[in-house]
């Protein structure tokens, strides 16, 4: 998901983000409201969609990970565009896991590549979770506690485990500006997924 939002160990900003104010309480939950009032809309759809497709891990998997990756980059678009910063250095921030600090320099090509790899982390997240709920009864039964700890445990995995292995520029660890990245994984990512595979479960 979306990971490149935060300052080097050097202390420099990217130029994705300007100096601004920490955010309140109210800007954090503003982009969660309105993102899922969106996915809201294709909600009766999916539930039908499951109704004919149960025990299907393949549109389990697909759908999990289009709510999921929509909600998310829903979220991460709208919160920070209430701060000035356009979707497209969004995206550009999400291909830096490719091109490094060189992502902020490409024009809609770039943005494209986060647009697409965004997605396909999506889809590792709602592959992994499928995998993992196949074995874990817990995780069909109980969708909202699994969800939120999936959700964090997988925020853990992407900043300890892939991201020293990409281009993203190195930061400490949790990176500054942590905190709505990691609500997004909670209420965007583990959420939607563990609902939708649920679904496609029963």
């Amino acid at each position: 998901m979306v990971h490149a939002l935060r300052e080097t160990e050097t202390g420099e900003k990217p130029p994705l983000v300007p100096s601004i104010a920490p955010f309140n309480e109210a800007q954090l939950m503003q982009p969660i409201a309105r993102a899922t009032t969106n996915s809201m809309e294709t909600s009766s759809s999916v539930d039908s969609l499951c109704d004919e497709t149960k025990g299907n891990g393949f549109y389990a998997v697909l759908w999990a990970a289009l709510v999921a990756g929509t909600l998310d980059l829903s979220y991460v678009v709208i919160l920070f565009g209430l701060r000035g910063v356009p979707p497209l250095r969004i995206l550009q921030s999400i291909a830096t896991g490719w091109y490094g600090r060189a992502a902020y320099q490409g024009g809609l090509g770039v943005a494209l590549v986060g647009f697409v790899s965004h997605f396909v982390i999506a889809l590792g997240a709602a592959g992994l979770y499928y995998a993992l709920s196949r074995k874990l009864k817990v995780m069909i039964e109980r969708p909202v506690l699994s969800g939120l700890v999936y959700g964090g445990l997988f925020y853990l995995l992407m900043n300890l485990v892939v991201l020293p292995f990409t281009a993203v520029p190195k930061t400490s660890f949790p990176p500054p500006g942590w905190e709505p990245i990691l609500i997004a994984h909670f209420l965007c990512v583990g959420l939607p997924i563990a609902w939708v595979v649920r679904r496609f479960s029963r």
